[in-house]
């Protein structure tokens, strides 16, 4: 392995986790920081959402724009580290803020940045390592695991550090933005002069059709576990009483069995169809074993099945996108990375949705576990057709 390569992958990681980080570290830090802002009760979910929303509306713009215009003004390298540069920028400005509209500036520049950062990390991921995606994204899971559990933790430690504490978490989110530049930028620079690396055919419409169920089944897969991780926060603390650092410690599963899986699909790449089915099945029995568990086991025990959950997440994320990549040629990589990443964003929010309006219908976890598992089980039938009309194209093929 080249040495440009390793820094590269190192830096996929790095931004996983202080993505990561980013996020989990405001959860713990957003009261303080409106106490010292002066950001009233009411508006102090903005600590975080001035960061989530833009982020998806950024996305949602470069999508409008298309991909063609994104190209023209960027490469895949250009892209990945000017948002970066956005990101670090940002940070310094939140860090450094003294009232809430220069704070909200710095954190609405941070979400500009980091979205130009994702698309450009995926980008550059599908055009320079397209024959070892999956090896990439493993890193990729590595960072973003150590970061949702590191980020709490990081973040209420500089909190109780002082009254200014807070600050730090954004310098130190700059640092490792510059941090990336620099290890990224070692592959970007050998790469410049690459005329493979963009890449001028397109998808046709069968290739779009299997990318948008997988783009689909994507979303409901992370909303599967992001509401499933959802569900057992709310459990274990508003119905049975567990303290919030119990279930810290108990969520933390998620994330290794996600490093898990995707080691696992990394260790055999070839096999991703048969890693996407694992994964998906892992999933679909491990949400309603989680309502179970909830309901005659709640405590430790249900680390178990979140591991579980956590593994198959892993298994078909990666096996999602390299399945993408291959079907989508590079004409379309930024278009599928683009909607790859709204999938995600997406579902994320329907997980959280669905668990809460379940939730005030029904006391048992049994329920809204059950209802998050059901949109897996509806993709069977649009995906086994996929599979049964590949096979037969590939006998007329073999026919003729």
């Amino acid at each position: 392995m080249r040495i440009t390569d390793l820094c590269y992958f190192l830096a996929f990681a790095l931004l996983e986790l202080v993505a990561a980080v980013e996020v989990t570290a405001m959860l713990v830090a957003a009261p303080r920081i409106a106490e010292v802002l002066g950001i009233s009760g009411s508006n102090a979910g903005w600590i975080l959402n001035s960061y989530l929303y833009p982020v998806f509306v950024t996305l949602l713009l470069l999508l409008i724009r298309g991909g063609n215009w994104v190209k023209r003004i960027f490469s895949p390298g250009g892209i990945f580290l000017t948002g970066l540069g956005f990101f670090a920028a940002g940070n310094i400005v939140s860090g450094l803020s003294s009232s809430p509209a220069l704070f909200f500036v710095g954190r609405i520049l941070q979400a500009v940045g980091g979205s130009m950062a994702y698309l450009g990390q995926l980008w550059t991921a599908m055009v320079w390592f397209k024959d070892r995606l999956v090896t990439v994204l493993f890193w990729g899971e590595c960072g973003l695991a150590i970061g949702i559990i590191s980020g709490p933790m990081l973040g209420g430690y500089l909190v109780d550090w002082g009254e200014s504490g807070w600050r730090d978490i954004f310098f130190i989110n700059a640092a490792m933005a510059i941090l990336i530049v620099f290890l990224a930028g070692f592959h970007a620079i050998r790469k410049a002069g690459d005329s493979d690396a963009v890449g001028t055919d397109t998808a046709t419409a069968r290739n779009w059709r299997e990318a948008y169920l997988l783009l689909g089944l994507q979303c409901a897969v992370m909303a599967a576990a992001v509401g499933g991780e959802y569900l057992l926060s709310t459990e274990l603390q508003l119905h049975r009483g567990f303290s919030a650092g119990f279930v810290g410690w108990v969520t933390a599963a998620a994330s290794v069995g996600a490093v898990a899986g995707s080691g696992m699909v990394a260790s055999r790449p070839a096999h991703s169809g048969y890693w996407l089915r694992l994964g998906w099945g892992i999933i679909t029995g491990g949400l309603p074993a989680l309502g179970l568990f909830l309901t005659w086991l709640p405590g430790a025990w249900d680390a178990l099945v979140l591991f579980f959950l956590g593994m198959g997440m892993g298994m078909a994320s990666v096996s999602i996108y390299a399945r993408i990549a291959e079907v989508i040629p590079a004409g379309d990589f930024v278009r599928v990375s683009i909607l790859y990443l709204l999938s995600q964003q997406l579902g994320n929010a329907l997980g959280v949705q669905i668990e809460e309006i379940v939730s005030q219908f029904n006391t048992n976890p049994l329920v809204p576990a059950i209802i998050l598992a059901a949109p897996l089980v509806l993709f069977v039938i649009p995906m086994g057709n996929r599979k049964k009309g590949t096979e037969i194209d590939a006998n007329t093929v073999t026919s003729a």
